[in-house]
Formats: structure tokens, sequence, C-alpha cells
């Protein structure tokens, strides 16, 4: 339920962010008549208060915040008071301040929503329905309209699968049984967004860098790092289910990878690592740990922090503060004794990712 300050506060992010005709063609996602729901009205204002209220009287207040996040994801209003009911990634009052204190830096905290927003719409649950039984869940996220970053193990059985790869013991999939999940999240009223599901092209393999034996340090075509082509451009489509929407709403977008030439990540030790995941195959979740960088190796394959994962967070992003992409999550510590939870996690330099795309012309210099 919204307080009487809250309403009030989504009447205005509403005003503000949509036309009439807009919050209207808005509502039809929902299956909802504004006319029907405001009545008489004297300004547009008035209108989309009247459905706020209305919408409140009947337990589905949730559901409108969801539509107008999904049709304005970097909107900083919609962006801000989404996240206090559970319908968007952002970290609490604490964990900013904190954040803002140990990094000695100034964010602009509208900037710093805006890109959020951004970020977790582009961020999937990967699927996939083994063959004998089973789901195995990892978490990717769109590098450009079509395309998909995750860890090459978390496709390794599909690879193996079509490779006829006999020395593969683990469970297999066909490239049919992975889908990505978007906007897979749960709200403050407990119910969950079932989000919306795309499905791999024939020609799925845009990219694949194995990952390294565990009894040796990776070199630099061992990666773990998987790009896999989506049969639709999500990035170029509205946030939302395909049956409710039109071309109405903003495109999802993508997560720009830096430039083979831009200066790389620093990883100074004890800087902010967020991780932007599917824990466990949950809905979507923020990780943040404001001192989290432990080291980077030597030919920058391999970066260890302290920010939280669990199973399930395989190909997850990982951002600095600032929300600029500084590596692909890949797993807990690799020498963990068994039985005992990893001291710390690790992923890849992205930079080092850039140059092993650039090298398989997937982007260019």
């Amino acid at each position: 339920m919204l307080t009487g300050p809250e309403r009030l506060e989504w009447k205005n992010a509403l005003f503000k962010a949509f036309s009439y005709t807009e919050f209207s063609d808005l509502l039809l996602r929902l299956d909802l008549d504004i006319k029907a729901l405001a009545g008489r009205h004297n300004t547009d204002k008035d209108a989309i208060g009247e459905v706020v209220d209305a919408l409140q009287r009947q337990d589905r207040e949730h559901e409108l915040i969801a539509a107008a996040v999904e049709w304005r994801p970097a909107n900083c209003d919609l962006i801000r008071l989404a996240s206090s009911k559970g319908a968007a990634t952002a970290p609490d009052d604490a964990h900013l301040q904190r954040l803002i204190r140990e990094s000695n830096s100034l964010l602009n905290f509208a900037t710093w929503l805006e890109k959020a927003g951004k970020v977790q719409v582009c961020v999937c649950r990967i699927e996939i329905a083994a063959q004998g039984g089973g789901t195995i869940f990892g978490t990717g996220f769109l590098i450009a309209p079509d395309l998909v970053m995750t860890n090459w193990h978390v496709v390794r059985g599909i690879v193996a699968n079509e490779d006829n790869d006999t020395s593969y013991a683990g469970p297999k999939a066909k490239a049919s049984d992975l889908i990505c999940r978007f906007d897979y999240k749960v709200f403050a009223n407990g119910l969950k967004s079932k989000g919306t599901t795309f499905s791999l092209a024939p020609d799925w393999r845009a990219a694949l860098s194995k990952n390294n034996p565990a009894t040796r340090e990776p070199q630099t075509d061992e990666l773990d790092c998987a790009v896999i082509k989506l049969q639709e451009p999500a990035g170029s489509l509205p946030v939302g289910d395909r049956k409710q929407r039109a071309n109405d709403g903003d495109p999802r977008g993508f997560i720009k990878l830096p430039g083979a030439t831009d200066r790389p990540p620093a990883f100074e030790s004890k800087t902010p690592v967020f991780i932007v995941q599917h824990p466990s195959g949950e809905p979507i979740k923020l990780a943040l740990e404001t001192s989290a960088v432990k080291s980077v190796n030597g030919n920058r394959t391999r970066v260890d922090y302290f920010t939280s994962t669990e199973p399930g967070s395989s190909g997850s992003p990982c951002f600095d503060q600032n929300w600029n992409l500084i590596a692909l999550h890949h797993s807990g510590d690799p020498n963990f004794v068994e039985g005992t939870p990893p001291t710390f996690n690790q992923g890849i330099p992205i930079d080092t990712i850039v140059s092993f795309l650039v090298s398989e012309k997937i982007i260019s210099n």
C-alpha cells in the first residue's frame, strides 16, 4: 500500500514522465481504461491522480509502478520511488551513504539512479532445461541489441552436446533449451514479475572462450566467456511483455563495452564492486561492496573481490561505483576447501575480454 505522501509523489512523477496519451497507453498494458478509472477530471494531472487512487483501492498499485518503470527505465524519479517498493534494483540509503563515505566520491544521485535503471533492464536470468531433468541457472547481460554475455561454463553443456565432446560428464542440453529471462524481479508485496523471455538464434555462437583447468593460471584465451546471439534484438525493443506492447516505451538498450583503446580499470585495492545478478536463480538483485577489490593477476585474466555472489550469479556484470562495466563475474575462490565457503569471488577484467572480442571480430577497435 502507498502512503498519502507516496501517492502524491507518484502522481507528480507520473505526470512529469508521461503525457496523457502515453499514460493511457501505459494503462492498456494492464488491460485498463483511463476513462473508466478517472471518470470526470479537470486536468491531465487530476486524471493520473484518480488512476493512482483507484489502483491503490484495488491493491494493484505495484502493477502500475512496474509498468511505469518498464516504459521509462532510466527515469530517476520513477526509479527512486520504485526501488523503495522493491520494484527496482538500487541500494538503500545506508549503503549509499557508506559508498560515498568509503569511496571518497561525490556521486550525482540523479545520474547514478538513471544509470542504475538502464543497467537492470539489460541483465537477464539464463535458464537451461538440462537433458534428464533439472534446470541450470546463470546470469547474462546485453552488450548489443541481440548479443548477451555470460560465462562459457554456463553454456558448456550445450557446446559439449553440439560438439559431441565425450570428455564432458556434466548435464547437457540443446540451444533450444536455453532462454534469457529479463525483468524477473520481486515487488514489496511479495509478488514476482514473470519477466520477458528470449530464445537463442540458430547461429547462437558469437564468441566462446573456454575456462582454464583448475591446475594452473588462466591464459588470455581462457576467459570463461561466452557471447550468445538472441533470436530477436531484445535491446532494440521496448521493455515489457510482447503481447502488451506495440511500439511504445523506451527501448531496453544494452550495456556498452569499453573501447579497446580506453584506459583499463585500475582495480585499486579496496575499491567498490557492484554486481547485478540472479543469485541461485532468484529475482534480480544488486550486491554492493564498497571495499571490494582484492587483487588482479599479472596477465589480467582474473580479478578477485569480496562482493557477495551465489551459484546462478555466474555471468553477471561487475561495475565500479559510477556504473562503468569493469568485469564479468566468473566464480568464487577456485582454491577454496570443499565444505568451506570461499573467502572471495573472482571475475574476468572487461578490458581483457574486449581484446579477445576484437581478435574474434565481434567488435571493432
